[in-house]
């Protein structure tokens, strides 16, 4: 279903290269951050390679997401990303985007933000986002940012999260920052129907099968490997703190 595949793209985002969130050793997820420091973004500004030490020091005091933290996830994977993060190109207006998927509680701070300059830029541009197919429902944009709620993202990772920041006392939201190539989905059996009948001809019954998978897209990059030292291709990972 639709939704089922929502969640798949929302553990592959989250992964800790290829293993879920929930399942990963802390040395797994070291080594992740070691690999990716130029591709997380801790509210609090830690940059070091201690994944568990990078969300204890998120606090609900300094480290909600605000609109600074997305400019300075957008200039991450534009500038100090190695390599860089490239954006989409929309085909309505031929300009680029990067697209932020948010946990829903992560959003409602962000649009809860102190004098927000983004519920500001949100009303100058509603004109131009009923005439764009990118901007549905409730989504924002912000420096050529589209920022999307995503209410399976709270269903995958709320309680792989629970508690993780500000020593253990603090929930954890994510918000992952996708460009071009985040992720891909491999097919062994693609989409199709099947039709049975039964009760001697009197029923019929329809099911849409398929067998496929979705992941992040990585690229290795280590000397002499392209397995090694595993890079996300296209998303800068965000960590902030926030409350159910």
């Amino acid at each position: 279903s639709m939704k089922d595949t929502e969640k798949l793209i929302i553990q592959a985002l989250a992964s800790k290269n290829g293993t879920n969130f929930a399942d990963a050793a802390e040395a797994t997820r070291d080594a992740w951050l070691a690999d990716n420091t130029d591709r997380a973004y801790f509210a609090s500004g830690y940059a070091g390679t201690d994944h568990s030490a990078g969300l204890t020091e998120q606090d609900t005091t300094n480290d909600k997401l605000t609109a600074a933290d997305i400019v300075a996830m957008k200039y991450k994977a534009l500038v100090t990303a190695s390599p860089k993060i490239r954006p989409i190109r929309s085909a309505e207006n031929g300009r680029h985007y990067f697209i932020l998927y948010c946990d829903p509680r992560v959003f409602r701070d962000l649009k809860n933000e102190s004098s927000s300059p983004i519920i500001q830029a949100q009303r100058e541009s509603v004109k131009e986002m009923e005439n764009n197919r990118l901007f549905q429902g409730g989504d924002l944009l912000w420096d050529g940012v589209i920022i999307k709620e995503v209410h399976e993202m709270y269903d995958v990772l709320g309680t792989a999260m629970a508690n993780l920041g500000d020593s253990g006392t603090v929930e954890i939201g994510c918000a992952f920052l996708c460009g071009a190539q985040a992720i891909g989905a491999a097919y062994a059996k693609r989409w199709k129907s099947v039709e049975e009948t039964f009760d001697y001809g009197d029923k019929r019954g329809v099911a849409i099968e398929a067998i496929y998978g979705i992941g992040k897209m990585q690229f290795g990059s280590a000397s002499g490997s392209d397995t090694g030292d595993l890079k996300d291709h296209g998303v800068i990972t965000g960590y902030f703190a926030t409350t159910n």
